[in-house]
């Protein structure tokens, strides 16, 4: 598997299909961190570094629905450990994410994420 930076102005339209494939509201482009990965045509995901504290935020994870189950999981371990990586590197000492996705909870668990809170709704707004 191949992992690179993504390109939000070559790979935007790949990452807009995945979420319209899912019949979910694709992420505004200008909302995505320039610190994201991708990994061949499977899977991406985007690192949020906080400002004055040492916490950064993995958001948006998305994986291509038309790639197999293993190939899924294989993509979004990968994507972890380089993201954990990178964090670490650059100073941060805590991470944090969001699901709602059962498989996805299993996962962070089992990769020694540590569950906060249960059933939040999660709230949007343009400035």
């Amino acid at each position: 598997m191949n992992i690179r930076k993504l390109d939000l102005n070559k790979d935007y339209h790949i990452v807009e299909d995945w979420w319209k494939q899912r019949h979910w509201t694709p992420v505004a482009k200008e909302a995505l961190s320039t610190i994201g990965y991708i990994v061949d045509d499977i899977a991406a995901m985007w690192l949020y570094l906080s400002v004055g504290s040492k916490l950064a935020w993995i958001g948006f994870p998305i994986a291509n629905p038309n790639t197999t189950k293993e190939q899924r999981n294989d993509a979004i371990d990968l994507l972890f450990n380089t993201i954990h990586e990178y964090a670490k590197i650059n100073g941060y000492d805590f991470i944090i994410t969001t699901s709602n996705i059962p498989a996805v909870i299993n996962r962070i668990e089992k990769i020694g994420y540590i569950k906060g809170d249960e059933n939040v709704s999660h709230f949007w707004r343009k400035l």
